[in-house]
């Protein structure tokens, strides 16, 4: 059975405007309207466009950065020194300020600052001084994706 990703299911509010975006070119065309329907036609093809084509590169870039470091970063562990929310919500997910210390195999310990948005049951869960894995760029060691469930 096939399934539909989630970034093309996040695409589809765009649709609806774009649709009528064209559909009020076509009437202006045809009926021979002002030029403000052409300028408003465009702008509802134009601004979702651009609005669902960032959204898919950001979704894009977000997913090659995960899996690069779920298959080549290297796992340490990092202790929790401390973690507060900030504040800021994305879906009713909090986003919480890591203070990490990482220990990676082969090298020197040392502290980073790391934000993250978590579902509201994670966060619950972590507390100071817990240990936790976490994937580093070999390349970049403020690149990290937390592996915590």
């Amino acid at each position: 059975m096939w399934k539909v990703s989630d970034l093309l299911w996040s695409l589809v509010p765009f649709f609806l405007p774009i649709i009528a975006g064209i559909y009020l070119l076509y009437v202006t065309v045809t009926k021979s309207m002002n030029v403000v329907n052409y300028v408003v036609g465009a702008i509802f093809i134009i601004f979702p466009l651009i609005l669902g084509l960032g959204l898919y590169y950001y979704e894009t870039k977000k997913d090659i950065r995960e899996s690069y470091l779920i298959n080549d970063g290297l796992r340490c562990e990092a202790e929790i020194l401390s973690l507060k929310k900030t504040g800021f919500y994305r879906n009713e997910h909090p986003q919480v300020k890591f203070v990490l210390k990482l220990t990676v195999p082969g090298d020197r310990a040392y502290q980073l600052e790391h934000n993250e948005y978590l579902n509201p049951l994670d966060v619950e869960n972590l507390t100071e001084g817990a240990k936790i894995q976490v994937m580093v760029d070999p390349d970049n060691p403020k690149n990290i994706l937390l592996v915590y469930y």
